[in-house]
């Protein structure tokens, strides 16, 4: 099979090929659910399905490789394969996506010399090092070899990042090197300075979310000819911490989709399907200087919801579609909600019990300074840093830098919350108090986009008001296997705790929204799974999305960390999101 660009036009195997696609990647969606999610696209009246490649997932630790699961590549693109479907693949290694760190591993940090998204020795001798476990899966699938993969992406959007060419060509080369036989193109948006920094002589996909016909336009001034890919047309947006939930009419949508249709164009809808940032896998942006993390929830406000439904604009976006293409009939079905309603919180292990601390922790330093996650090779969750404290005359509590969430205790007492960018209460100690000094600081998120990527975490010092503090200990809390925990009867706390609770299900689970309403900050694992972070405190997210296959009949064991106060003795399962929108 060959997909080649001659006369302006996309050509499968030498005829006139409509691009139609729609974003899913398979890192945001349970395993279980690839093939609705997937049928539903076809059902919709796409062709195609596009996903990112999260290195920072398959290769969590140098040399450590994970395609199974979640991340079973091979099996995703299969599927799609199966149900009729051609794909794209971004392999990047850069990827954006709103994910940590934009899918670069945090490790990397670690890496001596590393300078990354460059023509930089030590970070294309990385790269090199995962393309050779990833392109045995993507080279057998291209469709020159006879599989499903239409087009592979180089980088991501580097023009809004860089101006190294000779970067750019080197991963050109390496993809070539591998094996990538097929059409390669890159994608930025239409901005002049953006496109001349990544010029390489790639085909280019146009990414934005408005305006098909003023798009175009552009690209033809600056000299770039069709076919005109939209190669992610943002039919939503995604949510940050203490923002409104986004929406973006569904006629607005479809009228754009006939706008594209009837001017030639292609498309690939950014997202089609947004899915959930499970674990801590969500990343931050900071542009312009403002830090802002992103929610566990990248619904998207997409054709399907983050549960996977069909929403308005999948109908309104299939009744265009069928005007120009043949559309299948609907044959997949929604998944059943149940709203399981109060369970009660069953267990208590507060986090400052020396005992409970060393069921979670992972290492334990003692020096002069705090050390980063790099430093401790606990790259996610938090860090708990402990230090005696002297204050004859009142001093206010200086961390620096503040990356990303800090919760400040003396003696188990909260005296104040810094987060990065935001201060929620001023850490101040009183005069004449001495005690063991604690903050307990979380990773809410790497930043993914934009010159900050890739930030380190965790603190590097901490002054009390112009006096640096020494003598620190160090506890890497990476939250990955909480498996020793130990619990006593529930209670309230008024300082970090991890709460237990069992979710018993007669019958075949369904799936369900946990509500956060009356927590403030923390994690969930239903069964062993870290379902995502929650911020009731902040919002819009208010709930958090538990799937069908991570529940079991019969018991299941919900853990929940609670990272500044426990009220509630209760949690509650609804069968429907919350976004604040009717609260």
């Amino acid at each position: 099979m060959t997909f080649t660009i001659q006369d302006g036009q996309f050509l499968l195997d030498r005829k006139p090929f409509r691009l139609l696609s729609g974003a899913i990647h398979y890192f945001r969606v349970p395993r279980a659910y690839w093939r609705d999610r997937l049928l539903k696209l076809k059902e919709c009246g796409l062709n195609t399905v596009e996903t990112y490649v999260a290195w920072n997932a398959h290769e969590p630790r140098e040399g450590q490789f994970c395609f199974d699961g979640i991340l079973d590549l091979a099996a995703f693109l299969d599927t799609a394969a199966e149900l009729g479907l051609y794909a794209i693949v971004r392999p990047g290694p850069f990827i954006c996506a709103e994910w940590e760190g934009g899918g670069l591993p945090a490790w990397l940090l670690n890496v001596p010399g590393m300078r990354i998204r460059c023509d930089n020795e030590p970070y294309l001798e990385k790269v090199t090092a995962f393309f050779e476990h990833l392109f045995p899966i993507l080279v057998p699938r291209l469709c020159t070899n006879g599989g499903n993969i239409l087009l592979l992406q180089v980088e991501n959007e580097y023009g809004s990042y860089g101006d190294d060419r000779a970067y750019l060509r080197k991963l050109e080369r390496l993809y070539r090197s591998l094996g990538a036989n097929c059409l390669l193109y890159r994608s930025d948006g239409d901005d002049p300075a953006m496109l001349r920094a990544a010029e390489t002589g790639l085909y280019l996909a146009d990414n934005f979310g408005s305006d098909p016909v003023g798009h175009r336009e552009k690209l033809h001034s600056l000299g770039y000819g069709d076919p005109f890919l939209c190669g992610e047309y943002w039919c939503g947006w995604f949510d940050h911490w203490w923002e409104r939930h986004h929406r973006r009419s569904a006629k607005n949508v479809a009228d754009e989709l006939e706008t594209f249709l009837q001017i030639g164009g292609h498309l690939n809808y950014y997202m089609f399907h947004g899915g959930t940032n499970f674990g801590f896998w969500s990343g931050a942006n900071d542009l312009p200087g403002a830090y802002a993390p992103t929610t566990t929830s990248y619904d998207y406000d997409s054709l399907l919801n983050e549960a996977g439904d069909r929403t308005e604009k999948y109908y309104l976006v299939r009744d265009v579609l069928k005007k120009y293409v043949p559309v299948p009939e609907l044959t997949a079905t929604d998944s059943p909600k149940t709203a399981y309603g109060e369970v009660p919180l069953l267990g208590t292990a507060e986090l400052f019990d020396p005992k409970h601390l060393a069921e979670v922790r992972s290492g334990v330093w003692d020096g002069p300074l705090p050390l980063t996650m790099e430093q401790t090779e606990s790259y996610y969750g938090y860090l708990l840093y402990e230090a005696e404290l002297e204050a004859p005359h009142g001093v206010q509590i200086c961390p620096e830098p503040v990356a990303d969430r800090c919760s400040v205790y003396l003696d188990g007492k909260r005296v104040g919350i810094l987060e990065h960018g935001r201060t929620l209460s001023c850490p101040e100690i009183p005069a004449d108090r001495a005690g063991r000094l604690a903050i307990l600081c979380e990773n809410t998120g790497r930043v993914n986009y934009g010159p900050n990527t890739l930030d380190s975490k965790g603190l590097r010092s901490v002054r009390a008001d112009w006096q640096y503090l020494f003598g620190w200990r160090t506890t890497a809390l990476p939250m990955d296997d909480l498996s020793r925990l130990t619990f006593e009867p529930f209670r309230t706390t008024d300082s970090p705790a991890f709460h237990r609770a069992v979710l018993h299900i007669d019958g075949k689970p369904n799936d369900t929204f946990l509500s956060m309403r009356g927590f403030h900050k923390g994690f969930v694992t239903v069964n062993g799974v870290n379902i995502g972070r929650y911020y009731a405190d902040a919002g819009p997210q208010y709930t958090l999305y538990v799937p069908a296959p991570f529940l079991r009949e019969g018991d299941n064991e919900i853990l929940l960390f609670e990272s500044d106060s426990t009220e509630c003795s209760t949690i509650r399962f609804t069968d429907r999101p919350d976004f604040g929108e009717d609260a």
